[in-house]
């Protein structure tokens, strides 16, 4: 049985450079580690605006992949990638 998969965005904003982190959760059809979600194309759909400055541009720093845990078998995998994100995020 397949689980939804969970990741954080650590996201720095691009005018104040405060970091932030961001969760997303994907379906079960979704990617299931970082390398897919990049792949994916999801990425370019998250919206992001700095808590500080209102700033919407954030370069993302790094991407954590957690399992729910009732699903995961094993430890929580994670990788570290450098994209920039821009986009204004509903409030």
């Amino acid at each position: 049985m397949l689980g939804r998969s969970r990741f954080t965005l650590h996201i720095r904003c691009f005018n104040c450079l405060r970091e932030r982190a961001k969760d997303i959760e994907v379906c079960e059809s979704g990617p299931m580690n970082v390398e897919e979600l990049i792949e994916s194309g999801l990425l370019s759909q998250v919206k992001f605006s700095c808590f500080h400055c209102d700033s919407v541009i954030g370069q993302l720093i790094a991407i954590t992949n957690t399992q729910d845990e009732c699903v995961s078998s094993g430890p929580a995998n994670s990788s570290k990638e450098n994209r920039s994100l821009s986009g204004a995020e509903g409030r």
